[in-house]
């Protein structure tokens, strides 16, 4: 089961990726309050969210192992 297969999760995973990694001009700034002062931090909105990319990954693993635990993987009847 991988990509040649249309499932929701593999359409979750293209739609993540075309907005992760579309363009390099999504940048954000980020403003902190450090000793007093104001610092502005220039990233990337992929370098922000990476973390929604390696949760959903974690995420179809386990549901994945989970569904071939309880269900044998095969659910094709033999004629």
């Amino acid at each position: 089961m991988g990509f040649s297969n249309v499932t929701l999760m593999n359409f979750i995973y293209l739609i993540m990726f075309l907005v992760f990694f579309s363009s390099g001009e999504n940048i954000l700034v980020e403003t902190k309050e450090k000793n007093g002062r104001t610092i502005a931090k220039l990233t990337t909105f992929s370098r922000k969210y990476w973390f929604v990319i390696v949760y959903y990954t974690l995420l179809c693993v386990i549901i994945k192992y989970a569904y071939f635990l309880f269900f044998d993987g095969d659910l094709t009847e033999e004629l």
